[in-house]
């Protein structure tokens, strides 16, 4: 079997479609998962908070080293016969199809909180492999800025409407089950890991990746020097100007939108005083506001070329937000439904543009490393991402189930204390609002916009193609410096970022896909 590679392939709008799907499976699962899980845990499976919290912790620790492994072993794994037949890319996409459908075994009641852990852990590993994987091929499917925007946009809004069944799935299923019965939850789960499947199966037979002829391969020559080489490349890759600023931009602004997603279901119940199914009943009725604000930021970024503002304008509109959600607990206007509405509805369109913002920047971020290093680590750099983001996503999710532990939750309870309410609208005013703040301030640096990176393309490609570094344009010079954080003479390896001591089997043919 040949890997499947984009020579003379086109991106279509079957391929964007098919790549988009992804979406369904990187903010789906553990969209459920942060959501209701927590609730599930402490209401059906009589789960401390706190101990539902620290299996999202493990979670997360694990993640950091998982991230990196799987990163590096996919940007290796053209050194293995198996990845050479099936591609080191789409191979462990392939591997993942069938163990989405373990999902539901999360979600069976009466069990010791060593199974939850269990089986929490290995459904993350598998999200984990898929996400690292996928988040790869879009660079590696165009060298376009448009086509990539695009790929990112398809993702992007797969993802928006994952956040429509993720708010859909539980009026519908409370509604014909029951909001008090823990199978209204085993059953829309169910469902969801089907729909996984057939969003995998999707990714897979539209994809396609570099081959193993048109990529350096990198050996080591043993396992203890491979690991070396893991972690001194994952570190690494926080050393260009640009990928730090984009991290920063990430985790701030989507770890608010994480923590405001923990708590969520919690806000409804015990601060604005309404019923789970009128919760999932809002939440759907708001989500086509971050469909329309993710199409419209795809619109922006691919005609614009610049992330920086759009991503400041969706932390504008998340802070307003809870400044409203904190206001009507405030002055007790919880009666007030329309007011409520609106505080979701601003949540909402404030999401589209924030999750979409961070897809659209990754596919650059291997190209300015390429810059620094002369090398192509996407994979790398999309497990230092994926790692950075679970680990944040972790502990913002265990700070939460820590908070409404300490302000003292009573499990099982409908009505809960004051305190509960208070410590749900602090984390929204001061927890959500201060990530936004600090990503809006990572926006203001973030200097790769499409003009920029047009240049740092042409100029690795003057140089691949013999051109001497002595001989750059001034302008050029000081984009590439900017972007990098490096001086120009210190590019294209010649500094000490990264693993040096490898072999290198040089790439016999150029990519040139569109």
């Amino acid at each position: 079997m040949a890997v499947k590679t984009g020579k003379n392939r086109k991106i279509t709008w079957w391929t964007r479609l098919g790549f988009g799907c992804g979406g369904f499976i990187s903010g789906g699962g553990l969209t459920f998962a942060h959501s209701w899980l927590l609730l599930y845990y402490t209401t059906f499976c009589g789960l401390d908070a706190w101990k539902g919290a620290l299996i999202f912790s493990l979670a997360t620790w694990l993640d950091v080293f998982e991230s990196s492994v799987i990163g590096f072993i996919s940007d290796n794994f053209y050194n293995t016969r198996v990845g050479r037949m099936f591609g080191r890319r789409r191979f462990f996409i392939l591997v993942c199809i069938p163990f989405f459908m373990l999902y539901p075994l999360c979600w069976i009641r009466g069990m010791s909180w060593g199974y939850y852990m269990i089986t929490y852990l290995l459904y993350d590993f598998i999200d984990n492999t898929f996400s690292v994987t996928h988040n790869t091929l879009k660079t590696e499917m165009s060298t376009n800025y448009e086509q990539r925007q695009l790929l990112s946009g398809a993702a992007s809004i797969a993802g928006t409407i994952v956040g429509f069944i993720t708010a859909a799935f539980p009026l519908i299923f409370f509604s014909i089950m029951g909001k008090n019965n823990p199978n209204s939850y085993v059953s829309m789960v169910v469902t969801y890991s089907i729909i996984m499947v057939i969003a995998a199966i999707l990714v897979y037979i539209s994809t396609w990746e570099y081959g193993p002829d048109q990529v350096h391969i990198e050996r080591t020559g043993s396992f203890w020097k491979s690991i070396w080489k893991m972690v001194k490349d994952t570190l690494s890759t926080f050393r260009s100007r640009t990928f730090r600023w984009h991290i920063g931009m990430y985790v701030a602004g989507s770890g608010g939108l994480w923590l405001m997603s923990s708590i969520s279901t919690f806000n409804f119940i015990y601060v604005m005083k309404k019923s789970t199914t009128w919760a999932a009943g809002l939440g759907t009725a708001m989500k086509p506001f971050a469909l329309i604000s993710s199409i419209f930021a795809v619109w922006v970024v691919t005609k614009v070329g610049d992330t920086a503002r759009p991503y400041i304008w969706s932390m504008l509109i998340v802070i307003s937000s809870m400044l409203l959600y904190s206001g009507i607990w405030f002055f007790n206007w919880q009666s007030m439904a329309w007011l409520i509405a609106c505080a979701q509805m601003l949540l909402s369109f404030g999401e589209g543009i924030a999750y979409y913002v961070p897809q659209a920047n990754y596919p650059y971020m291997p190209d300015v490393d390429e810059l620094i290093t002369n090398r192509r680590r996407e994979g790398i750099i999309s497990g230092a991402q994926t790692m950075a983001g679970r680990l944040v996503r972790g502990i913002v999710t265990f700070i939460s189930g820590s908070v409404i532990s300490a302000t003292g939750l009573v499990k099982g309870r409908m009505a809960q204390p004051r305190s509960v309410q208070l410590g749900l609208v602090l984390m929204m005013l001061i927890g959500v609002c201060s990530l936004e703040i600090v990503a809006i301030w990572c926006s203001r640096h973030m200097k790769a916009d499409k003009t920029a990176l047009e240049v740092v393309d042409k100029e690795v490609q003057r140089i691949h193609k013999g051109g001497k570094m002595a001989d750059v344009d001034p302008h050029v010079k000081a984009v590439c410096e900017l972007l990098t954080g490096f001086d120009y003479q210190h590019l294209f390896g010649h500094n000490n970022v990264g693993y040096k001591d490898h072999e290198v089997e040089p790439a016999k043919a150029h990519i040139n896909n569109h």
